[in-house]
């Protein structure tokens, strides 16, 4: 039973499941000395030191079912602490991914529009003016390496400094309209093939 002491419940002192033991087992030596002692007595001892080693064994696993528990609540709030860690970096990468790739952008933005400049050219007499990326859009063709900027220093130029190319202006404008509608074609409007009329050949 439990006695109250000082405001709080404590329980009543108990013999240890050791001592109970080898309390019984004293009876039954002094039975078997011939000790007067009833068989009554013997058992009545015995199923005491049951009861107690009842009572132990339920204390224990209470204690165990209460350690386990507190075991498992422990780990539960760390993994979900851990989930939560994971899931706000997760967030924080994916947001410095977008910076990035924002920044990315706009770098090539910037790029494209100091290296895809106008450009006026002087072409047999007459003029054009054509973005550097459709000239270029065709990789090693004659006015690709032309226009790419390795070799600009080396080109002609008229007395108003734009570029002069020796060509037949009519070709170089079906060959200018041919790029250009080959830059905004798509599956659904494929560019025509480029024609040319049998007087232009030689010139083309």
């Amino acid at each position: 039973p439990r006695g109250r002491v000082g405001g709080t419940h404590r329980s009543a002192p108990t013999v240890p499941l050791h001592c109970a033991l080898h309390s019984a087992l004293c009876c039954v030596h002094l039975v078997a000395r011939g000790d007067p002692l009833s068989a009554m007595s013997i058992e009545e001892r015995f199923q005491d030191v049951s009861r107690r080693l009842g009572r132990e064994l339920v204390g224990a696993r209470e204690q165990l079912a209460e350690e386990k528990a507190r075991l498992t609540s422990e780990l539960e709030a760390e993994r979900r602490r851990l989930a939560e860690e994971l899931e706000r970096r997760w967030s924080q990468i994916r947001v410095e991914r977008q910076g990035v790739g924002f920044d990315r952008e706009r770098l090539a933005i910037a790029e494209a529009d100091i290296t895809d400049e106008v450009l006026d050219l002087n072409v047999g007499g007459q003029l054009f003016s054509a973005r550097r990326s459709t000239l270029c859009l065709y990789e090693g063709s004659y006015l690709a390496n032309l226009f790419s900027g390795r070799w600009e220093a080396s080109i002609e130029r008229d007395s108003a400094g734009r570029y002069f190319l020796d060509f037949d202006p009519v070709c170089f404008r079906l060959v200018l309209n041919f790029l250009r509608s080959k830059r905004l074609e798509s599956s659904a409007a494929p560019t025509p093939a480029l024609q040319l009329a049998p007087e232009r050949e030689e010139h083309f």
